[in-house]
């Protein structure tokens, strides 16, 4: 009987959920366009008196997007007012990266020339990378998918072009499976920044939509299991094993996570 739980039962990224996503037809796309929402409505309340926080079109594209698409990707922008009503240029872009912008998508050279266009002008762009199945686009980082030593299944990436396009500095937030996400720091101007919870915004995203928990079976592997290196598949095991003692036991599992069990 299969085992579910409204409640994320990871510490951190649900593995089960990414792996399904990554692996149906267009499955990214209504976490995309949830989280990208919840991300935003978490920024704004941190902001500093003049900021702002807006979507904005993203500089990425679905697999069957052209510029017609009534229901485009989205990205968020921070910005700063200049003036009573004016809104000044970007000072920071967030892409939540989808499928189509990696390796084999479609949008992978549309997408590095358009964040490469955006340093340029100066704007801070943070990338989140949930997608462990596809290297990273930028070609520094070590691969995931290919075991590469000190690669992560999932990314937050702060590259600051400040002063200048080539002094600027890239922070490399690595997790692995069933840990904690990381408070990222985003920078603004005037050496303000602000520190914002990924664990917080992903928890909420997961559990606003019965849709994700419905995909989540702890009693089964998550969908391309091989997909994962060596130490992350113990970590989902454990994590599976975990769950169901709790659930063996009848306790509540919307009181999870709980502390993973010795082997």
């Amino acid at each position: 009987m299969a085992i579910r739980s409204r409640k994320n039962q990871y510490v951190g990224v649900n593995a089960h959920l990414h792996s399904h996503l990554q692996n149906v037809s267009d499955g990214w796309d209504a976490f995309h366009g949830s989280h990208i929402v919840h991300i935003g409505e978490n920024i704004d309340p941190l902001l500093p008196p003049g900021y702002f926080v807006s979507l904005k079109r993203s500089m990425q594209i679905r697999e069957y997007e052209d510029e017609a698409n009534d229901y485009p990707l989205m990205g968020i922008i921070i910005g700063k007012l200049e003036g009573s009503v004016d809104l000044g240029k970007p000072i920071v872009w967030i892409e939540l990266l989808h499928p189509n912008s990696k390796e084999g998508g479609r949008g992978i050279e549309r997408y590095i020339s358009e964040r490469k266009a955006i340093l340029e002008h100066g704007v801070i762009l943070i990338e989140l990378d949930y997608l462990h199945q596809t290297p990273s686009v930028i070609k520094h980082i070590p691969s995931y998918p290919d075991r590469e030593y000190w690669s992560y299944p999932y990314l937050a990436i702060v590259s600051n072009p400040q002063p200048k396009f080539n002094e600027g500095t890239t922070q490399v937030y690595g997790v692995s499976v069933d840990e904690r996400m990381p408070i990222i720091s985003i920078p603004l101007m005037r050496k303000e920044n602000i520190l914002l919870d990924l664990s917080k915004v992903y928890n909420y995203t997961y559990e606003s939509l019965r849709y994700y928990s419905y995909h989540v079976d702890y009693e089964r592997e998550p969908e391309r299991f091989d997909t994962y290196s060596p130490a992350d598949q113990q970590h989902i095991k454990q994590r599976m094993r975990t769950v169901w003692h709790y659930h063996q036991q009848g306790t509540d599992l919307e009181q999870g996570p709980f502390p993973l069990l010795e082997d």
